[in-house]
């Protein structure tokens, strides 16, 4: 059994849960409640449990699949995250029992006493594949909710007003997560080919992104990822908004905190990404597609709803009530 570190699965999942408005279970934060004492398993299985929720016909999660073009960014984004967290861990969490029930497969190791909820892998026939653009679209976001929170967009020939329209929109969104997936599926090819790679979230080695020592460091990629980010301010002679600007002519489009902020961010989710494939030694690396569905033809997936009912992430196979299944949150 390989070794994780804890402190680093914990901040993992707490940023994640934070990003998806579930703070009351984050772990150890001024927010968290009944998490003290949750394991690896106890985190897979909420991780679970959140991601079945936006899958489930009627929850609010699942509607914002079918809402306007940022919903539709938040639920790529969000599932994507929970599952690949899930991917990540799982092979971790065969010697730990859940503190808790979180209403999720991984809720017991008897499987005779699994809750039976939703599996993702039977929304389509993409299990053991990785959907490289997804990953693409949620790195592309952090620069979008940039913008957002500044009312800034950059330009496009194919804007036409509307009010939904994105702050990064048409051609010029398409060729940023294009440039974006490439450096994903660099950093994915190495691991895949080095399944014994280290990965390095902290030191930077640009020219030589694996180290003498078998050390991939992801935040190279990051950086990367940052600059599309800056040449693409830069052309559209947009500057991001810093309390740490003094003025000078050759600060940076992205600059002081908020840079780091951002260079921490998309290192956080090149780490999850690359511990995906590291822990999947025959995953399939797929840049042309949104989870099975065409790149062109990506809007919702039809179906999903039939697939999906209340009880597969609800309730338990011995005919437990649903008050009693209820969750204590």
């Amino acid at each position: 059994m390989k070794n994780f570190d804890f402190d680093k699965a914990v901040k993992h999942y707490n940023s994640i849960m934070m990003g998806a408005c579930c703070e009351h279970v984050t772990i150890g934060t001024d927010y968290s409640e009944n998490t003290d004492g949750w394991n690896i398993r106890d985190m897979v299985a909420e991780c679970d449990y959140w991601l079945s929720c936006y899958y489930e016909g009627g929850n609010a999660r699942e509607e914002m699949r079918r809402g306007d073009e940022d919903d539709r960014k938040a639920w790529r984004s969000d599932t994507g995250k929970l599952s690949r967290f899930i991917e990540a861990y799982k092979p971790f969490i065969e010697d730990y029992e859940c503190t808790k029930g979180h209403c999720s497969k991984f809720d017991y190791k008897d499987s005779s006493l699994e809750v039976e909820a939703f599996d993702v892998s039977k929304d389509d026939n993409t299990s053991g594949v990785l959907f490289v653009r997804m990953v693409s679209a949620e790195v592309c976001d952090l620069l979008e909710d940039l913008l957002n929170k500044h009312d800034l967009k950059v330009p496009s020939e194919d804007r036409e007003g509307e009010e939904d329209e994105a702050r990064i929109f048409g051609e010029v969104y398409s060729d940023l997560e294009a440039d974006v997936t490439d450096v994903l599926a660099e950093a994915c090819s190495i691991v895949k080919d080095n399944p014994g790679v280290v990965i390095n979230e902290d030191e930077v080695d640009e020219l030589m992104p694996v180290s003498a020592g078998n050390e991939l460091y992801v935040r190279g990629f990051a950086i990367k990822i940052c600059g599309l980010f800056e040449e693409l301010l830069d052309e559209n002679d947009i500057t991001i908004p810093c309390e740490n600007r003094e003025g000078e002519e050759d600060e940076a489009r992205i600059f002081g905190d908020v840079y780091y902020d951002l260079e921490d961010n998309v290192t956080g989710i090149l780490v999850g990404l690359c511990e995906e494939v590291k822990c999947t030694s025959d995953i399939m690396i797929n840049v042309e597609d949104y989870n099975g569905v065409e790149y062109e033809d990506f809007e919702i997936q039809p179906g999903v709803d039939e697939v999906i009912a209340d009880a597969t992430s609800r309730s338990a196979q011995q005919s437990i009530s649903k008050g009693e299944i209820e969750r204590e949150i």
